[in-house]
């Protein structure tokens, strides 16, 4: 992504100000810096482009494991962080309070992208020398981001779609204009119509191929997913098609999905990657901190280790060529397939983050597609596809005759292992409990108060604000 300018520069003075971190002034020379008119900043194509380029930047900060991890945590995937100091532990214990800094951290981040994204789309049409199709380019991307960024929180901060008959229990605060204003909750329901709007606008704004930028099959992927998190299964299967048909992605022949940079991928790009993060060791940029905690980076051992279950399910298949990905190691399960897992201090630090990939719309349409009852060969493909990967032949592959129900079970598992450590598992769990399954997850509800993350304390500035509720998982 292109050096942002001076006015990008002020700006992420100014949007970590007024996104609820923690500074208690801004940088000593730029402190006396007062911009009455937000439009000064972006007064040129090159500025709008800056701005962008900024707003990616601090998604894709959010992304690099962070939310990812603090999903993971709630699900059964994983056992308890290492250390009883951890930040991280209170997520685990599904105890976290407005101090958290490390859970209010993640949610400032997406709300600062959403800040440029909304400053974008109120400022860039007015912007001379800008193309209609650059505007268009432009403000897709903006949706893109703002609508991914709305996502993100709510589906962690808040319980999930179809925790109320009509979705009206409290969200997230929608965010359209680029303000501090305090502002209320609003409810799910609106919520996800909000974020559905801006990806149907950003796909039909946004290129089909847009260079590591999002595109046109970026949005669908995303939409594909917020559908199916909806139990939406037949506009999952319309947004999975356009994409998985567009004939863009390719499914990753290998197992190394995330292209550590010490592997033969360091310099290709991800076939299934439908939008996603790309590190670069030639500019010392990692953009994958967070993932480090599944490594083993101390002697006491890694951070963040998989259950004893979770470990099983891939350990009670030998035939299955991800068990590469786990391994025990004394008292911990360790996961391995970030990066290479090393000793000590001894880390792999480069690898990419694929957030929307193939694999996982692949899947997703397959579950869809036997929840729907129709078009099930499609689905049984879509598994076998996944399975001749990880077993290397055709021998586990599901029957043609296979049935819904066998369909579901199938995708739902392939889904499991092959989404393992990357955050979306307990979305899955929450959405089944919501359609009426018995869902325990470690032996408490998947509605429990602590499984929607407490806000942070700063979101307290608004009278109206109404934080979640604590506790009562345990």
């Amino acid at each position: 992504m292109k050096k942002m300018k001076k006015a990008l520069y002020i700006l992420g003075i100014l949007s970590v100000y007024i996104s609820f971190t923690s500074c208690e002034k801004l940088l000593d020379d730029k402190a006396d810096i007062q911009i009455t008119d937000l439009s000064e900043l972006i007064q040129t194509p090159q500025d709008a482009q800056s701005v962008l380029n900024g707003a990616y930047d601090v998604l894709v900060n959010g992304l690099d494991g962070q939310m990812q991890v603090i999903d993971e945590l709630l699900s059964d995937n994983l056992t308890a962080p290492l250390g009883n100091s951890d930040p991280l532990l209170p997520v685990y214990q599904r105890v976290t309070n407005t101090f958290n800094g490390t859970t209010a951290a993640a949610y400032n981040e997406f709300y600062i992208a959403i800040f440029r994204a909304n400053l974008l789309l109120k400022y860039a049409k007015d912007i001379e020398g800008l193309s209609s199709s650059e505007l268009n380019r432009i403000e897709g991307e903006a949706r893109f981001i703002r609508a991914m960024g709305h996502f993100w929180v709510l589906k962690t901060y808040s319980q999930p779609w179809g925790y109320t008959v009509n979705n009206s229990h409290l969200g997230i605060v929608i965010r359209t204009e680029p303000t501090p204003d305090p502002l209320p909750r609003n409810t799910v329901a609106e919520v996800y119509n909000f974020i559905k709007e801006d990806l149907e606008a950003a796909i039909a704004a946004l290129p089909e191929s847009n260079n590591v930028y999002a595109s046109k099959y970026s949005a669908a992927a995303l939409l594909a997913y917020v559908c199916f998190l909806q139990n939406d299964f037949a506009n999952c299967v319309t947004y999975s098609d356009m994409v998985i048909n567009s004939g863009q992605y390719n499914l990753e022949p290998t197992l190394d999905t995330f292209h550590a940079w010490d592997s033969l991928y360091q310099f290709s790009q991800n076939p299934e990657m439908i939008f996603g993060i790309r590190s670069n060791v030639n500019f010392n940029d990692n953009r994958n901190d967070e993932f480090n905690g599944y490594r083993k980076m101390s002697i006491q051992g890694a951070r963040l280790s998989l259950s004893q279950e979770c470990y099983d399910l891939f350990a009670s298949n030998p035939l299955d060529q991800r068990n590469e990905w786990v391994e025990q190691n004394g008292s911990q399960y360790l996961l391995l397939r970030f990066g290479t897992q090393a000793t000590n201090s001894d880390a792999i630090n480069f690898f990419d983050i694929p957030v929307l990939r193939l694999t996982m719309i692949k899947l997703i349409r397959a579950e869809s597609l036997g929840e729907l009852g129709s078009g099930l060969s499609v689905a049984i493909e879509d598994i076998n596809d996944i399975r001749e990967r990880a077993f290397g032949n055709e021998l586990l592959n599901l029957s043609g005759s296979a049935g819904s129900n066998e369909i579901v079970e199938a995708a739902r598992l392939e889904f499991r292992k092959e989404m393992v450590g990357e955050g979306y598992w307990v979305d899955q769990l929450k959405r089944r409990g919501a359609r009426g399954e018995n869902i325990l997850i470690r032996n408490a509800p998947w509605n429990c108060n602590g499984m929607a993350i407490q806000f942070p304390q700063n979101e307290g500035s608004g009278r109206d604000f109404i934080f979640n509720p604590e506790g009562g998982c345990n």
